[in-house]
């Protein structure tokens, strides 16, 4: 699996797919024991320095009195790759999901960002075939998630 050997791994992803993320960890990566996958139901939650992965819903970053401190606990866990999964969930870098996950993402060594869905934009009236996060992410990480420059990224939009 690659980069399992930089891990803590944080995967943030929305709630309804929480359940689907362990159970393909536990299928893709034979490796993982049993309590090696940490799944974040509540704000109280104190596996996050021992598991090995750890699950997080958009839903628990945003939501709760004590969103706070969960995040300080996220901080303070020391996650080395994160994926955020259906990334356009952070496409607007003013929303207060965005403003609370781009330091995570930006503090590991490794961010992956997933995402099947067309993003708009201000500037653009069509969708997006990629989301590109910004700068805050780090300037080496835009060239990489860019579109092919020889590939049309969405036919059905020429």
């Amino acid at each position: 699996m690659h980069y399992a050997n930089e891990w803590p791994l944080l995967v943030v992803c929305p709630t309804s797919m929480s359940l689907t993320w362990c159970e393909e960890l536990e299928r893709w990566c034979p490796f993982l024991a049993p309590g090696d996958v940490n799944l974040v139901r509540s704000h109280h939650n104190a596996e996050l320095r021992r598991a090995r992965v750890t699950v997080l819903t958009y839903g628990l970053v945003t939501n709760g009195k004590e969103r706070d401190r969960l995040l300080q606990n996220i901080a303070s866990a020391g996650f080395r790759v994160v994926i955020a999964d259906e990334a356009h969930y952070l496409k607007s870098k003013d929303a207060q999901r965005s403003k609370l996950l781009l330091p995570v993402l930006a503090a590991a060594r490794r961010c992956i960002v997933l995402t099947g869905t067309p993003a708009l934009n201000e500037s653009q009236p069509n969708p997006s075939p990629n989301f590109q996060p910004g700068p805050e992410l780090g300037p080496e990480l835009g060239p990489e998630l860019g579109p092919d420059p020889g590939a049309n990224p969405n036919p059905n939009l020429a």
